[in-house]
């Protein structure tokens, strides 16, 4: 293990995050499993195709509805009557499961190759569209989040490796807390950005590949390994931005030297009154609240040791309104209003101006810290030990994991 250390001991190389064993195995083991990974969303058709073997189309009870032979495809449409499959009724079917038929077959949605199969369903909690989720193995996974998340052609070896270990984390603390709901992870922002159609990249195999089952563990649990584009000189302690996230010694926060040269160190941005106001009602946490015009902003919390806003007031016309500071940036737009890290807000004739620092919530491994400790020359470990200071490495395929929650 290693401890938390400030900007003023960097000069000094941190010692590495130390990989552990994990405990024998029960019973029941875990390999490399597979990801539930939402690929489509509000769609009011899929195109399914068959790349390297024929698919066959399945009910919930496993009888066969349909089979697509290789290189064919086959369109799955809502109607007002329910769905159709390349224009054959389905009746009152509402979910289906796609699954190969070779040894070497894999299911494509809307012309991006995914996994060996894929679940697609009218979605109730998203207006009635459909919804597609791919099943992934978490290796290949890994590669389209690489791929999605960081600029891999320019970053460094080492930082990659730690990216690719705490997106493996962070994606199997999530399939723990969401084993019993219809997908695991989004393919967006909202959990990590997966990019399908990587799989044979040589640099982002070698990176995933180099770290093959290794997780970020706090007393030997599983934790939830949030990362973000650049801290702006500290990340954030995960209490304090995630209500939900357990308290744990790797997710405190840390001063870091390391990110100066991200183009989101520094930002400026300015939003209007209505542009809050008609961004914050259309906001899905927000859905009946009524809104009136804005009228000023209080952004709450935060401290010397942890500068972020914690919360926001929102003074409007017809009352006031209090929120997870977090959770408002996203509602007025994460790539506006980059950080809740402000320097300084400013009311404008028409609304407010807002300087800040760094992009994202702040929380855990810093990207851009991490590619300039890998520039300096740092390894993965001591990447991951300084963003995580009390973390093990551990070696899960095979072993059981529990989380942290």
């Amino acid at each position: 293990m290693i401890g938390l250390f400030s900007c003023k001991e960097v000069a000094q190389k941190p010692r590495e995050i130390q990989e552990v064993q994990a405990p024998p195995p029960p019973a029941t083991v875990l390999g490399a499993p597979e990801v539930r990974v939402a690929v489509v969303r509000d769609a009011q058709e899929v195109r399914i195709a068959a790349t390297d073997g024929a698919l066959v189309v399945k009910n919930g009870t496993g009888s066969v509805l349909a089979q697509i032979a290789d290189r064919n495809e086959a369109v799955l449409r809502l109607s007002p009557s329910g769905l159709t499959l390349d224009g054959r009724s389905l009746g009152l079917l509402r979910s289906m499961r796609i699954t190969k038929t070779a040894e070497a077959g894999r299911v494509s949605l809307d012309g991006v190759e995914l996994g060996e199969k894929a679940d697609l369903f009218i979605d109730p909690a998203r207006n009635n569209t459909l919804s597609a989720v791919a099943y992934v193995g978490i290796e290949e996974y890994l590669v389209g989040v690489l791929a999605g998340e960081v600029p891999y052609d320019r970053w460094g070896a080492e930082a990659l490796k730690a990216q690719a270990i705490t997106s493996r984390t962070y994606a199997l603390y999530q399939m723990k807390i969401h084993a019993n709901e219809a997908c695991d992870v989004e393919s967006t922002v909202m959990s990590q950005v997966f990019k399908p159609g990587n799989r044979n990249n040589v640099v982002l195999n070698r990176a995933v590949n180099g770290t093959r089952g290794l997780v970020l563990t706090s007393g030997g649990r599983i934790f939830p390994a949030y990362f973000h584009s650049t801290c702006g000189g500290a990340t954030a302690r995960g209490t304090s931005v995630f209500a939900d996230s357990p308290a744990v010694g790797t997710l405190n926060g840390v001063a870091c030297p390391f990110c100066a040269q991200s183009p989101s160190y520094r930002w400026h941005a300015e939003l209007t009154r209505d542009e809050i106001g008609r961004r914050l009602r259309a906001f899905p946490d927000l859905a009946g609240q009524t809104i009136g015009t804005i009228q000023g902003l209080d952004f709450l919390g935060g401290s010397a040791a942890s500068p972020r806003a914690e919360s926001v007031r929102v003074r409007h016309s017809g009352g006031v309104l209090t929120m997870s500071a977090n959770r408002f940036r996203i509602a007025v737009g994460p790539g506006v209003l980059k950080s809740v890290l402000l320097e300084r807000v400013t009311a404008t004739p028409t609304g407010f101006a807002f300087d800040g620092r760094g992009f994202g919530h702040g929380v855990g491994l810093c990207q851009y810290g991490s590619n300039g400790m890998a520039e300096k020359g740092y390894t993965c470990e001591q990447i991951l030990g300084f963003y995580y200071p009390g973390g093990e490495l551990t070696k899960v395929y095979g072993e059981r994991i529990t989380a942290s929650r």
